[in-house]
């Protein structure tokens, strides 16, 4: 209903742009004829009046009022010809300009919007507006005005506590550590920003847990025991210092308290696994392959890129590290070859993707049908090896 309103108060605006010249073309000849005599009348009562004063003759006296009264007709002339030619507003010329307004109009509209604008179009209702992904130029335009305030109120907490989880979303780790710096120095400590704070900085660091990162998911954790990412975090830093056993049983904790049928389950269990051989010496290798768990495809890797950053860096990389390690030891399994060099493609690490394949070919140098097979995998993948 609004947006009709509106249409109608523009037409209504069109028609007295067009309609307002015509309609008061007579009332504005009749005030400049007006106008234009009494000019003329004051002009002869000043030549009466300097021929009284005698500053002027009786021949220039009389001169100059034939010139006036020359001037006077040309101007009933003139208006009378402009009357005669139509620029008074007589019923015809009403005719024509209320036709052009009602008809002309509408009909120059339409064939406009038929020809530029898109009635073809479905209805999008607001709830599917509001359902629909929002445009990353708009969330890049959004990004830059909280920025733009940020610049010009830096103490503004809410601010950074808003950004910080957009940069860290939009893997920005270093600006997405220092909003939940600022954020936790203006606004205080909570569980959500001390985890992010830690996850953002490790992640900056290329996923090594420094100590400002220890410490603020340790606080996290201290304040909410189910925070899982705080929970992996922790684990790894356990790895990072060789506390081997210390980080399997953080694994496993993990693992009970997590859902069954979580994304990152098998990531989980295969650093338990590897946690576990070097608590107790043996080399770190991954399951043994098995039709059911032939380790992670591209399928597999392109999956865990819809998980959150922590999550995604740390179960490709462990899971492709472990792949490669059970085919260092048992290197005549092709499809696991194959899943290894498609992996690291996917990864963008095509170099240790081609040292894979060259890796390959030389397990299975006599056999000419898995030859055959990786030259095929190299020639899809585009790989040198």
């Amino acid at each position: 209903m609004l947006l009709w309103l509106i249409f109608a108060a523009l037409t209504a605006g069109t028609l007295t742009a067009v309609l307002w010249p015509l309609m008061r073309g007579s009332a504005d000849m009749a005030a400049k004829s007006t106008g234009d005599a009494a000019v003329y009348d004051d002009q002869l009562k000043e030549i009466e009046a300097d021929l009284d004063r005698g500053l002027i003759s009786a021949a220039d006296a009389k001169a100059a009022r034939t010139e006036i009264s020359r001037r006077l007709l040309a101007a009933a002339d003139e208006a009378q010809t402009k009357t005669q030619a139509g620029w008074a507003p007589d019923n015809n010329s009403r005719m024509l300009a209320l036709g052009c307004a009602v008809i002309c109009l509408p009909v120059l509209s339409l064939v406009l919007y038929l020809s530029f604008g898109s009635p073809g179009l479905p209805g999008r209702p607001l709830a599917a507006r509001m359902q629909a992904p929002v445009d990353s130029q708009r969330i890049a335009a959004l990004v830059a005005r909280v920025e733009a305030r940020l610049r010009e109120h830096p103490e503004d907490g809410q601010g950074w506590d808003v950004i910080a989880p957009v940069y860290l979303k939009h893997q920005r780790f270093q600006d997405a550590a220092h909003a939940y710096q600022q954020a936790l120095r203006l606004l205080g400590e909570d569980t959500r920003r001390l985890e992010g704070y830690g996850e953002a900085l490790a992640l900056s660091s290329n996923g090594i847990v420094t100590d400002p990162a220890r410490r603020a998911l340790e606080a996290a954790l201290s304040r909410d025991a189910s925070l899982l990412k705080a929970r992996f975090w922790l684990a790894v830093a356990k790895e990072q210092d060789g506390l081997h056993e210390e980080a399997a049983d953080a694994w496993r904790e993990m693992l009970e308290r997590g859902d069954e049928n979580a994304p990152w389950r098998a990531m989980i269990e295969d650093r338990l696994r590897i946690a576990d051989a070097r608590t107790s010496g043996d080399p770190p290798q991954a399951q043994v392959a098995s039709p059911q768990q032939p380790g992670p495809s591209a399928g597999d890797v392109e999956a865990a890129k819809q998980m959150s950053p922590a999550e995604r860096t740390a179960m490709i990389n462990q899971m492709v590290e472990g792949l490669a390690a059970r085919l260092a030891e048992e290197g005549n399994d092709l499809n696991g070859w194959q899943r290894l060099v498609r992996a690291y493609v996917v990864l963008g690490k095509r170099q240790q993707a081609s040292k894979a394949l060259t890796d390959a070919r030389r397990n299975f140098a006599a056999d000419p049908e898995a030859l055959a097979a990786l030259n095929a995998l190299a020639k899809d993948l585009d790989l040198q090896g």
